[in-house]
């Protein structure tokens, strides 16, 4: 049984999915995610090439602001495909003293940020499938609101 405080740096996320078959979610999602580095050197040609066509300040922080938001979704997108999905195994102990299975699929939520809208998928953990779920390792771990929208927002 793995306690609350294990899901800390607990990413594997490898388990059957709903045909059996086995994959990484963090991997799948991670190929989904554009280079940081290459919207890094978008974002440097794009302040080069405006201070070599001499355009004016206002197009230049529009610009900036277009490619730093770019770049701020995929740092984003990628801070959530590294953090899983919140598997903390298939049995979780409770404070009440019972304990909480891990539900046989992920279940997702939207959760709209200052970088755009994204959709959590979480493993989850209750009595058994249909029931009220008990626990959300991942939403516990990453501290998001009961809603949908970022606390910055």
């Amino acid at each position: 049984m793995a306690f609350l405080a294990d899901n800390q740096g607990y990413h594997a996320t490898n388990h059957p999915n709903q045909e059996g078959r086995s994959y990484d979610r963090t991997r799948r999602r991670d190929r989904q995610c554009p280079s940081l580095s290459t919207l890094t050197d978008h974002l440097l040609d794009f302040v080069r090439h405006a201070a070599e066509r001499g355009q004016p300040a206002h197009e230049v922080e529009r610009g900036i602001w277009d490619q730093v938001l770019k770049l701020g979704r995929a740092a984003f997108a990628r801070f959530l495909a590294l953090s899983g999905t919140g598997d903390v195994g298939p049995e979780v102990p409770l404070p009440d003293g019972s304990s909480a299975r891990r539900l046989p699929t992920t279940h997702t939520r939207e959760y709209r940020s200052v970088f755009g809208d994204f959709t959590l998928t979480r493993t989850c953990y209750g009595p058994r499938d249909g029931q009220k779920i008990v626990l959300v390792p991942l939403d516990n771990r990453l501290q998001v609101p009961d809603g949908a929208y970022s606390y910055l927002l």
